[in-house]
């Protein structure tokens, strides 16, 4: 998998427990780390462009124990409150899918 996917745009962003304004995605990429299937989070600017937050997780721990929720940086309270799971699940399908082909 060399492409990015989005797997949603509907993420709920947070900071110290006040929602944000910005847009969030999450986007299933190939790890650098061995080519490992990873969700990472991006947020949207004003323009319009999108960036990565710095949170990145592999698939396959994020699989574990699959939340709704997670944590970009803890220490400073910033989170996503809603909308992983599904995205999670969606690229838990994708994987499925690709390596039945």
């Amino acid at each position: 998998m060399a492409e990015e996917i989005v797997l949603t745009d509907e993420l709920v962003g947070s900071l110290r427990g006040r929602a944000l304004p910005y847009p969030y995605r999450a986007v299933l990429h190939d790890s650098p780390f061995g080519g490992k299937p990873a969700i990472k989070v991006e947020q949207q600017f004003e323009d319009g462009s999108w960036h990565p937050t710095g949170g990145s997780w592999y698939l396959s721990t994020l699989m574990e124990r699959p939340s709704d929720a997670i944590s970009i940086d803890f220490g400073q309270g910033w989170s996503i409150d809603s909308g992983m799971f599904d995205a999670i699940m969606l690229a838990a399908a994708i994987i499925k899918e690709r390596e039945a082909a």
